[in-house]
């Protein structure tokens, strides 16, 4: 089954300075296209060295923007379900148009205390093979 290419708009965790605290683009590989929803947080490279770091999905797309920047891929899926709700983002957007803050300060007012500690990425479920 051939998948078409998928991107997502992923806003940074540590985001918070006004060169970063913007979406960027992601390639989502073939394998975690199923899985993938706007709401999850991801692991993804970031940077010129190419750190893992957390991100959240914004929104989802078949098409990319043009971009000088090389699209690098997102690594893999944390959360099963989203985190963030439809509603939850639309507050988020409005915190971040309204007040002037950074996404990932906006992020934060809107999740519940303890979900930035360590993160266990979700692991697909493995077809089980009875002989």
């Amino acid at each position: 089954m051939q998948h078409t290419p998928c991107y997502a708009k992923i806003i940074i965790q540590f985001a918070t300075v006004e060169e970063i605290d913007k979406p960027f683009t992601y390639e989502v590989p073939a394998d975690l296209i199923p899985f993938i929803q706007v709401g999850q947080r991801v692991y993804v490279p970031f940077g010129m060295h190419n750190h893992l770091q957390v991100g959240y999905i914004l929104g989802l797309s078949d098409t990319r923007e043009e971009t000088k920047f090389r699209i690098k891929a997102v690594r893999q899926i944390i959360d099963e379900k989203p985190l963030l709700s439809a509603h939850q983002l639309e507050l988020i957007e409005f915190i971040v148009s309204y007040y002037g803050t950074s996404y990932a300060a906006a992020i934060d007012v809107v999740l519940p205390p303890g979900l930035r500690g360590n993160l266990l990425p979700w692991k697909k479920k493995q077809k089980k093979l009875y002989i």
